[in-house]
């Protein structure tokens, strides 16, 4: 008696292999994306954590968001700065010239070189 061949099984995992793929395309092409990935890989990360790790990551992410939102509006934090101007004779502009002269001493006493 011969007995008939069965069908290969299809790996379950194929399509999920493909999602996957799929969405890593996308954030590649899209880094928008890639932020709404990590937050969301973040927020599982906390639900799943135990409470002491959870205080120590709401406290990280204050942080983080503080300093995102002083990076964002400097203006709100930070004082008024000076314009500058520059000066041709003035005291900063001498000081760079005589540190660039000090630097690179040649080429400056030798007469220019004829073809």
């Amino acid at each position: 008696m011969i007995t008939p061949k069965t069908p290969p099984k299809r790996s379950r995992y194929r399509g999920l292999l493909w999602k996957i793929l799929i969405f890593d395309i996308l954030m590649r092409l899209t880094p928008p994306l890639t932020f709404i990935a990590l937050s969301v890989t973040g927020v599982a990360l906390y639900k799943s954590a135990p409470p002491e790790t959870k205080s120590k990551a709401k406290a990280t992410f204050n942080s983080i968001r503080t300093k995102l939102s002083d990076w964002l509006r400097p203006e709100d934090t930070e004082e008024e700065i000076e314009e500058y101007e520059f000066q041709e004779d003035g005291e900063m502009e001498q000081q760079v010239q005589e540190a660039q002269d000090r630097d690179d001493p040649d080429d400056k006493f030798y007469p220019p070189e004829s073809v």
